[in-house]
């Protein structure tokens, strides 16, 4: 919504998560915060339906094109299982000066970014799974993190070019260049308490922080 506000678009139109679960709802939330924070105008809004059917995704957006000629933004709140490439589509063919913005990684972003649609895709977040092996396996080892739960949150991706979309297709889509060149033997010993005694909720939580294309390109160029 950021994006948008800084791309001059405040006549939207949102198509909130499916509710109902709490990374669906807290993204929504996001939204709304957003949105009432910058004073923009929301024409019309939909909420995704629970499989996400790309046709009834495709209708919803088609009726925002027919029916409110002022809208110059949309948020989506999902765009996975085909709908980015289909809401993309359909604004290339509508030739309307609108810029969109959502959650989920897709194919087709950089056709978005060419064509003038795309503002800013958010998704990625799959190292929140190594930094969770990282609590688990020091605390199996006896060199527990902390002596209590640990909370972290694992910051998305914001894609916000085509160079960006090559980027993580080269590096961060690409399992391979992922797991040994983004991550590499060396990153992975500093998440061992026993290699790296200092390492501690907060210390992870600031690594995790650090997960931006400015990192990844660092990444790229050491490795």
């Amino acid at each position: 919504v950021d994006y948008l506000y800084e791309a001059g678009r405040t006549e939207l139109g949102v198509g909130y998560a499916t509710p109902g679960n709490a990374l669906a709802d807290w993204a929504n939330e996001g939204f709304d915060k957003k949105i009432e924070e910058h004073k923009m105008n929301v024409l019309a809004e939909y909420s995704n339906p629970l499989d996400n059917n790309v046709n009834t995704v495709s209708s919803n957006v088609q009726n925002f094109l027919s029916a409110y000629p002022d809208m110059n933004g949309m948020v989506f709140g999902g765009m996975g299982g085909g709908a980015g490439e289909a809401i993309t589509q359909l604004l290339v063919d509508s030739k309307r000066d609108v810029k969109i913005v959502g959650r989920d990684i897709f194919e087709g972003m950089d056709k978005a970014f060419d064509a003038g649609v795309g503002a800013a895709f958010c998704g990625a977040v799959a190292p929140d799974g190594l930094y969770m092996l990282s609590c688990v396996y020091n605390a199996i080892q006896g060199n527990p993190v902390s002596d209590s739960y640990v909370e972290l949150i694992q910051p998305a991706l914001f894609i916000t070019s085509s160079e960006e979309c090559k980027l993580y297709e080269d590096y961060v889509n690409n399992t391979d260049n992922y797991t040994s060149v983004i991550f590499d033997k060396d990153y992975y010993l500093t998440l061992s308490k026993a290699e790296n005694p200092e390492l501690d909720p907060e210390t992870i939580q600031g690594m995790m922080d650090t997960y931006n294309f400015e990192w990844i390109s660092q990444r790229v160029g050491e490795n």
